[in-house]
């Protein structure tokens, strides 16, 4: 989904791809060309856990970073589909 545009020491790859490798984005939203439009984050209760909020800090920082927009929304809880039609054309 992402690539790096410059080459690191092998030391310094292992380090960084140790902290993403197992990191996923629960829906990817793109055009037809497969364009990402922006991600779609489900938060469930694990998400209260000190370690899965590094995971999602370092997660919106990354994205911010590409102007990928992140869209979160708290699991379990009914929601809006006007509204999530709303920020996906915006």
């Amino acid at each position: 989904m992402i690539e790096a545009k410059q080459y690191v020491a092998y030391k310094d790859f292992i380090s960084v791809f140790n902290k993403i490798n197992r990191k996923h984005i629960d829906f990817v939203i793109t055009d037809i060309k497969g364009k990402i439009l922006c991600l779609i984050e489900l938060d469930g209760y694990s998400h209260n856990y000190l370690k899965t909020k590094e995971s999602d800090d370092l997660k919106n920082k990354l994205f911010k970073s590409l102007n990928i927009p992140l869209i979160r929304f708290q699991n379990g809880h009914n929601h809006d589909l006007s509204k999530l039609k709303n920020l996906l054309i915006n």
